[in-house]
């Protein structure tokens, strides 16, 4: 596994390199090496790197000085993480839904600067709370900073839809639901 210390993400890259000695090469988006530290030795091994600045770290493992990653070098996203306060909800699904059929709406991820994330693994919820009590909703990470959120409102009423980043509120909508004709 390889663990970025600044999001916690890991991501793992098989490889047999059996009780060869092997060391981690790893550039940062300038290609300037970045200090890493390597941890186990049961087989499996663990590596730790601290990310000094935005963009596409490089990763390769070496045997005796030679790469084993046959040309396909890991690549490391590293971004500013979201910020609730800019993300948003848009689509149908905030505006209006019927009774019995899908309704959607997706979540944009965005960082400090208001910058759309390039990539996925935000802790978004979503709580729908409508006239007979909570209601189940599939959020789909499309791995881009976008998410795809689908629920089905079983009746008739208002609904409220609170998006959430962690704990912190995105925002809230309250839905309409009608009838089909």
């Amino acid at each position: 596994c390889i663990r970025d210390r600044s999001t916690g993400n890991e991501e793992g890259i098989p490889i047999n390199i059996g009780t060869y000695a092997f060391e981690i090469k790893i550039l940062d988006p300038n290609n300037t090496p970045v200090k890493s530290e390597i941890m186990g030795g049961d087989g499996s091994y663990m590596v730790e790197f601290l990310p000094n600045k935005i963009g596409i770290y490089n990763v390769d493992v070496l045997v005796f000085g030679r790469s084993v990653m046959q040309n396909r070098l890991h690549q490391c996203h590293v971004t500013y993480g979201p910020d609730a306060s800019k993300c948003f909800a848009h689509g149908e699904g905030i505006k209006t839904a019927q009774v019995g059929k899908p309704a959607q709406f997706e979540i944009y991820s965005k960082d400090h600067t208001g910058k759309i994330r390039p990539i996925g693994g935000d802790l978004f919820s979503v709580d729908i709370k409508g006239p007979q009590g909570h209601l189940w909703s599939e959020i789909r990470d499309n791995n881009n900073g976008s998410y795809l959120v689908q629920y089905v409102p079983p009746c008739l009423g208002t609904y409220q839809i609170s998006v959430l980043l962690g704990t912190q509120n995105v925002c809230t909508h309250f839905v309409t639901v009608s009838y089909t004709h």
